[in-house]
């Protein structure tokens, strides 16, 4: 019985009608005197078959016309026919009609796709730059290379007199680490602090969790973020409990946490130890590198 239905399916199904895939013609001939059932071989003659599967393609290189088979690059026969092995089951890939069009082309597209990177990377660059370095410090470089070159990728405490090169040493230092695809925090510690003290009775909430921005939320971020702190002018603002709780709270998780940070500051470690907090300055000395510069006020200079 199972047999019988068997047989009356096949029969029907042969008899269904189908059309040549090429040119449209139909037919109700049954399996083996006209088309094959299976979608791939409905062609009504062989003239329709070649017409259907083999296509003109150009050498993705030197342009020659190619005569392609579809059916070798289903089944994977076409070796070295395009880009990549991956696309080999694909129409769009490109083909070439020999290796060395082939490694030419490909030789061209790393190039340019090279060329492109840099162009999208130097843009990214020039962005970073434009959000994070103040106005002034943008295209300032400091002349302190070897010094900039052997401490770069440390934690730093620069400290001297006001003009000495300090702020545009670390802001050359800052587009170092941006160009190198680094990220960095950028801040001003009295503009910080002006930030945090806003905060207090500000009722804004934080865009991205929808909680309430506080001070302390704000303090906490900028002490456990990985990435490279400068902290510029530390101490220059009045230096209150408030002041001295969030520079502790700040400089305390990042020395316990290896965070690399890099401070400047016209105090030296000893006036931050004896007129700001012993433990703030031990806490400096603890996880950063300590560069002296000295000079006179190269602002008021000439």
């Amino acid at each position: 019985m199972n047999k019988e239905r068997e047989n009356s399916s096949s029969i029907a199904l042969a008899k269904k009608y189908k059309k040549c895939r090429e040119c449209e013609k139909e037919s109700k001939e049954e399996q083996g005197k006209g088309f094959a059932i299976e979608d791939r071989f409905d062609m009504c003659s062989p003239e329709c078959e070649r017409k259907f599967y083999i296509k003109d393609k150009e050498c993705g290189e030197c342009k020659k016309l190619l005569q392609i088979d579809i059916r070798e690059l289903q089944s994977g026969k076409l070796e070295c026919s395009s880009i990549s092995d991956s696309y080999k089951s694909h129409w769009n890939s490109t083909f070439f009609c020999n290796e060395i069009c082939k490694n030419i082309f490909v030789k061209k597209e790393s190039i340019k796709e090279d060329e492109e990177y840099q162009i999208r990377k130097k843009e990214r660059v020039h962005g970073r730059i434009r959000d994070l370095i103040p106005q002034k410090y943008k295209t300032l470089e400091t002349d302190k290379t070897k010094i900039l070159n052997e401490n770069y990728d440390k934690s730093l405490f620069i400290w001297g007199g006001v003009g000495s090169g300090k702020t545009v040493f670390v802001t050359s230092m800052a587009k170092k680490y941006i160009r190198d695809d680094v990220n960095i925090l950028w801040y001003s510690f009295p503009a910080l602090i002006m930030k945090l003290q806003k905060a207090f009775n500000s009722g804004e909430t934080d865009f991205n969790t929808g909680k309430k921005i506080t001070p302390y939320g704000i303090a906490e971020k900028i002490a456990l973020s990985e990435k490279i702190l400068f902290l510029d002018d530390l101490g220059a603002e009045k230096i209150t409990e408030f002041v001295k709780q969030i520079m502790y709270y700040i400089i305390n998780e990042r020395e316990q946490r290896e965070l690399k940070t890099i401070i400047t500051s016209n105090f030296s470690l000893a006036d931050i130890d004896r007129q700001i907090d012993p433990r703030i300055s031990s806490r400096i000395g603890g996880m950063c590198k300590v560069l002296k510069f000295s000079g006179k006020d190269r602002r008021i200079e000439g």
